[in-house]
């Protein structure tokens, strides 16, 4: 995501980035808490630059099914980046 995007898509880029904030602190409880009872949300968490999580294992295997050079988030089917939470 870059600045002239955040411009385009939102004209109130603290308030859109204080809400990108609270939902990735969410995101991050709602781990611990599974983490607690369920094994595999042990594993690390990792977000894609469209904002999904997915355990790093799951993205793993659907990356080695991939037949893009640049595969595409399994929800949304945009392009990522990765990024270890």
């Amino acid at each position: 995501m870059n600045d002239s995007f955040v411009r385009y898509c939102h004209t109130d880029t603290e308030a859109f980035l204080s809400e990108i904030d609270r939902s990735l602190s969410s995101s991050r409880r709602v781990f611990e808490q599974l983490k607690r009872k369920h094994p595999i949300t042990a594993q690390t968490p990792v977000m894609l630059s469209c904002s999904h999580l997915f355990h790093q294992i799951c993205l793993e295997a659907f990356e080695s099914f991939s037949t893009e050079s640049r595969p595409s988030c399994p929800l949304c089917r945009s392009v990522y980046c990765k990024k270890l939470t």
